[in-house]
Parts: structure tokens; sequence; C-alpha cells
């Protein structure tokens, strides 16, 4: 989740989601065999909120 400064809700969302694949959050579901794992990229600015999200796709071994 990310503050949307000044309203910009797109690069809030765009910014917690790279915060997910740099930090490998979805790696602990992956190894216990989720299938599908999604990341949602929350920015609020006031009392306003976007959500994006997107499949984490597996790493191939």
């Amino acid at each position: 989740m990310k503050y949307a400064e000044n309203g910009d809700f797109e690069h809030g969302c765009r910014e917690a989601l790279k915060q997910i694949d740099r930090n490998h959050y979805a790696d602990y579901f992956e190894q216990i065999g989720v299938e599908k794992v999604r990341a949602y990229g929350i920015a609020c600015y006031k009392k306003q909120c976007r959500v994006w999200y997107k499949q984490v796709m597996r790493r191939v071994n």
C-alpha cells in the first residue's frame, strides 16, 4: 500500500506492485505450492483509493 502523492494513483499502484516484486513477497506462496498468486497494489489519497492487481508468474527452475 502506498500514499498517492497529489492524487497520482497510477504511480502509487505501480510502486506498490514493484515493491512486491522487488522483495519477493510471493516466493513463500510458490514454495508451498499455491498455483495462482495475485499481487495487489493499493494507492490511497485522502478518502479515495485505487487498487491494481496482477497475477504473479511462477519462476521456472
